[in-house]
Parts: structure tokens; sequence; C-alpha cells
């Protein structure tokens, strides 16, 4: 593989290694504290306000879709640059 490519395992390895333990405890927290909340709501209530005036303000339920949707994207660019690291993984 051409550079800047080659390296990128050299690079991530080294960058990441020192914080992944804050990463991961910073997932964690925030994790929790997202189950408190949803927990306390129904999936019908809704924000008190929203950023688009134009729009009514989201149902938890809309929230918690989006979040799942995002998630899948970001692990979708996570396969994407494990495999150009690693080589293609799984099927």
């Amino acid at each position: 593989m051409d550079e800047p490519w080659a390296t990128i395992s050299v690079i991530v390895g080294t960058s990441l290694r020192g914080h992944l333990d804050s990463l991961v405890g910073a997932l964690r927290s925030r994790g929790i504290q997202s189950a408190e909340i949803v927990q306390r709501h129904d999936l019908d209530d809704s924000a008190c306000r929203t950023a688009m005036e134009w729009r009514e303000p989201a149902t938890l339920e809309r929230v918690l879709f989006h979040l799942v949707l995002e998630y899948a994207r970001h692990l979708g660019h996570l396969d994407i640059y494990a495999e150009l690291v690693e080589g293609q993984i799984g099927e």
C-alpha cells in the first residue's frame, strides 16, 4: 500500500492506545446517563423545544431512532477504516 496509508496502523496504534481507557470510560458514562434519561420518559414524550423553529419538537422515539442510525453510520465508517488498516474483516 502506498503512502500515506502504509503507515496508518502505526499512527493510529500509538496515538489512540494511551487514550483508549478514557474514551471507553466516557462512552460508558454517557451510556449510563442516556439510559437514565430514557427510563424517566415515555417514547412519545417530546423535547421542550426544537433547534429548527419550523419543525415540531422531536419525540424520544425519534431521537433514539436517529441515535441508532448515527451509530450504524459510524460503525460502517469504522469497518472501512479497519479494512484499510488490517485488510478485509468478515464476509
